[in-house]
């Protein structure tokens, strides 16, 4: 497998503590990426590494005191600024992942405040962002700014994940820190995220989740009893059958019964004696039926306006207590609010120093009271935003419950009118009807008597069905929704029985998942157990002097390390400072090259507390690891002994001196010093 090894290629620090203006590159040598940083005790090497971690995390982790550390804005610049000045700072780590450019760049800016009582200068922070640029390997491809601030740490923790950051930049003197009881669980964390079987275990999780909510889906379904639909949608679907089958029978006996009418009109219209009263009768219908469509019109219109109404004069004591409110508001000038929002939203993105008005300084408590009344302010202007438009409505609503009274008089003028009317015409149609059942004539004409009677029973009959039609068609609409919902209630239940049928086999599916994703989880983490294992061993043994003493090394499931002697005993408590830093550098490498990603190393004070033939092993085993990962060394001149120079001079990439300035304010110069 080829590992792709991620580099370092440039660190620049602008403002940064005392790297004013610093540009540190790293070229890879002909044989190894091992670099060289030497500095005296206070000169800057710390500085460096925390420089490098601030510009990734916002956070210096190897300071001895952060509650008592200086700003990260360098002493000398603020002293030499004035008050009310603005300085940046900013830190720049240049990455290079087989081919493609990483620039993870943070900047802060600060402000420089005078006491008024000592006149001593000191910076108060302002905002800290960091943002990625990527250029692809491409050369045709454009760079990507990426500012988001979930991307950017999703991009950081891909890289140099914060929790695991001692894994990549480390402090010599620290660590047999690493193998103690408390730090366990995080190491096992650690190489979880580093071999990327936490997401394994993400999955597995997942996978485990959905098992158990489709399980108790599936035991919902199941416990709720389903009704044998199909009967009553039988006798649902006879009903409707028998209602349009009268329905058909009634709609063929209508037309003879129409026939009969107008043939005993044309009769009894023809006979001259009671002409008259035949043409006034058949007016007369014809006006009835007119009035009676009219008047289902009217009803509809007047179930509509009690609808209407009754909703309107419902919510009109609500209506009028708000209208009232908001025109109360507007008397006092308050709506909206008199005060120019777009001037503080100005003062306070401009970072304006004085107050435009009063003329007084901005400070911090200022800018805050600017914040408190803009956040007031966005409310304000929403709820004023709000009333207003909602003004119109309430009075249109207001105006309507005004006409109520008379609105109301008018429905039921037109009401009584048609019921009136509709009186009246049909007692003149019964009169005219009584008329023609008594009427004799003794000059042999036609029987008007019988006419009329047979006409009368036939027209009886007509008004029967038609209301028996009409009632079938409501008791048709009625039971078809009631079969709708039946035949919609069905489909339900059908598809409930589906979805715990699949909800079962899903269930089954993801345990099974489950299984397979632990399975390969614990063969992956065992592997790289054992590898972690067998080469965290093989480095340390090279490493140490001692050819007869250690016997193996064993890390357990919790990841905790435990050194034995060639007899079996425990040994790890009864290690030396020397033996704990090449366990340490053993047990980190060993990690990286399992999970096979392959980053750099940046690592202060790298062997300080090694002395004798042991120095000399360890930088020779440091030398050969920096043929397939960079390391970068910081250095006391002291550290940098007569052991490790005659390994690293000839051999490193490249070797420089952090030289302080005189003055102590800044770094002078980092040497170039090229190997």
């Amino acid at each position: 497998m080829v590992i792709v090894m991620i580099r370092i290629t440039k660190v620049e620090f602008e403002n940064y503590r005392q790297y004013r203006s610093v540009n540190v590159s790293f070229q890879s040598g002909e044989d190894c990426d091992l670099h060289i940083l030497r500095a005296k005790n206070g000169t800057g090497k710390t500085t460096f590494l925390n420089g490098i971690l601030w510009c990734l995390y916002a956070s210096e982790h190897y300071l001895s005191d952060k509650d008592k550390a200086l700003p990260i804005v360098n002493s000398a610049l603020v002293q030499r600024s004035n008050p009310k000045d603005s300085l940046s700072v900013t830190a720049r780590l240049t990455l290079n992942n087989d081919g493609e450019i990483i620039v993870f760049e943070r900047t802060q800016s600060f402000f420089v405040i005078e006491s008024p009582l000592t006149n001593a200068k000191s910076a108060r922070p302002g905002q800290s962002k960091l943002k990625v640029i990527k250029t692809p390997t491409d050369s045709a491809a454009n760079s990507v700014v990426i500012e988001d601030e979930a991307e950017v740490q999703s991009i950081v923790k891909q890289y140099f994940d914060e929790a695991i950051y001692d894994y990549y930049f480390f402090d010599g003197e620290n660590l047999k820190s690493y193998f103690t009881s408390e730090k366990s669980e995080k190491i096992k964390s650690s190489i979880f995220n580093i071999s990327q079987v936490t997401l394994l275990r993400n999955a597995s999780n997942h996978v485990r989740t959905m098992a158990d909510e489709k399980y108790r889906q599936a035991t919902k379904l199941g416990k709720e009893s389903a009704p044998d639909l199909a009967d009553e949608i039988r006798i649902l679907e006879g009903k409707i059958s028998d209602l349009k089958a009268q329905n058909s029978e009634i709609e063929a006996r209508l037309p003879e019964l129409r026939r009969i009418i107008a043939d005993a009109d044309a009769t009894l219209q023809g006979y001259a004696p009671i002409r008259l009263n035949i043409g006034k009768r058949l007016a007369l219908s014809k006006e009835l039926k007119e009035l009676q469509s009219d008047y289902e019109s009217f009803i509809a219109e007047k179930n509509a306006f009690i609808t209407t109404y009754w909703t309107l004069l419902s919510f009109y004591p609500r209506v009028k207590f708000a209208l009232d409110l908001i025109h109360e508001k507007q008397n006092a000038g308050t709506l909206p609010p008199n005060i120019d929002k777009e001037q503080i939203q100005s003062l306070l993105s401009d970072h304006a120093k004085f107050c435009p008005i009063c003329n007084g300084a901005l400070d911090e408590k200022a800018i805050q009271h600017l914040q408190k009344l803009l956040d007031e302010l966005d409310v304000s202007s929403a709820t004023s935003n709000f009333l207003m438009e909602i003004k119109g409505g309430l009075e249109t609503i207001i105006a309507r419950c005004k006409e109520f009274p008379s609105e109301y008089k008018k429905l039921v003028k037109r009401d009584n009118y048609y019921t009136e009317t509709i009186a009246e015409t049909q007692k003149a149609l019964d009169d005219i009807s009584a008329f023609l059942a008594r009427y004799s004539d003794e000059s042999g004409g036609i029987d008007v008597r019988k006419i009329e009677s047979e006409r009368k029973n036939a027209n009886d009959e007509l008004v029967s069905l038609q209301q028996r039609l009409a009632l079938n068609q409501s008791d048709i609409k009625r039971l078809s929704e009631t079969l709708a919902t039946k035949i919609a209630e069905r489909g339900k239940i059908e598809e409930k029985r589906q979805r715990k049928d699949l909800l079962s086999r899903e269930v089954v599916a993801f345990r099974t998942l489950n299984s397979q994703y632990d399975a390969v989880e614990k063969a992956i983490m065992d592997e790289i157990k054992e590898d972690i294992q067998r080469q965290t061993w093989e480095r340390f043994n090279a490493m140490i002097w001692k050819k007869n003493t250690f016997g193996k090394i064993d890390i357990n499931d919790k990841y905790e390390l435990t050194v034995y002697n060639m007899q079996g005993n425990q040994m790890t408590g009864s290690l030396s400072a020397t033996e704990y830093m090449a366990l340490a550098y053993s047990f980190t490498l060993a990690i990286h090259d399992a999970s096979g990603k392959n980053c750099p190393l940046v690592v202060d004070s790298p062997l300080g507390r090694v002395s004798d033939s042991n120095r000399a092993n360890m930088a020779a085993e440091l030398l050969k690891v920096s043929r397939y990962k960079q390391i970068i060394m910081l250095f006391t001149p002291d550290e940098y002994s007569n052991e490790v120079q005659s390994l690293y001079d000839e051999r490193a990439a490249s070797i420089r001196d952090i030289a302080l300035s005189d003055n102590e304010e800044q770094i002078e110069g980092i040497g170039k010093g090229d190997a």
